[in-house]
């Protein structure tokens, strides 16, 4: 649970500050999640999408928290089995907002509507897709991701994140 102050601790030191033992403890939360889910599902040749921070965020902080996770996480030697592909830059944001941390539910859903579009629909036609974000705290950045991804025909969409 993202409440867990350790836990909070831990995603903070890696989505602000970089760090990169942080940054392992979270590829590994992560990986264990797909390689688990692996097991019941076939997602072999699935895409690797992260959620990409803003434009706004990316110049704030430097990096994209998500993609340097991502990047992470395919590393990994069960996971490198899986034959994943990964795809750092085609769900892209069309709106551009600073941190929703503080906000509602309800305003954050509003504010992520039609954030995302997709960059090269044809690659992610017919294909499942892995979804990865940081923290999944009300849904509203999945939902509007997975609304970009369905209308390019995604066929299974599969979201992960450190934490809830």
């Amino acid at each position: 649970s993202y409440k867990h102050p350790e836990i909070r601790h831990l995603i903070h030191s890696f989505k602000y500050n970089k760090n990169t033992k942080a940054l392992n403890i979270c590829a590994n939360l992560v990986s264990e999640k797909i390689i688990s889910f692996s097991k019941s599902h076939n997602i072999s040749n699935a895409i690797v999408i992260p959620i990409p921070r803003t434009k706004i965020r990316k110049q704030k902080f430097g990096f994209d928290q998500c993609e340097i996770l991502c990047e992470q996480i395919l590393k990994n030697y069960e996971i490198k089995k899986l034959n994943l592909i990964y795809e750092p830059k085609i769900l892209i944001h069309t709106k551009n907002f600073d941190t929703q941390t503080k906000l509602s539910r309800k305003i954050r859903i509003k504010n992520t509507q039609q954030s995302f579009s997709i960059k090269f629909p044809e690659k992610i036609s017919g294909r499942d897709v892995l979804l990865i974000d940081d923290v999944w705290t009300t849904g509203a950045t999945f939902l509007d991701a997975e609304r970009a991804l369905k209308e390019s025909d995604a066929k299974n969409i599969f979201k992960f994140a450190i934490a809830h």
